[in-house]
């Protein structure tokens, strides 16, 4: 993930462990999964809502 930085794009993420975090949002974490499948997606939310 590239996030831009003083006009110009920095990699600030190269997934290894799976896990993709927040900068804006402290503590936030989520599977990378969860992001590109439905079925991960739907359980991380009912993680999150629970």
């Amino acid at each position: 993930m590239y996030l831009l930085h003083q006009g110009k794009y920095q990699l600030e993420f190269k997934g290894k462990n799976g896990i993709i975090t927040s900068k804006a949002i402290k503590g936030f974490a989520v599977n990378a999964k969860a992001v590109f499948n439905k079925a991960e997606n739907i359980k991380a939310l009912q993680e999150l809502t629970a």
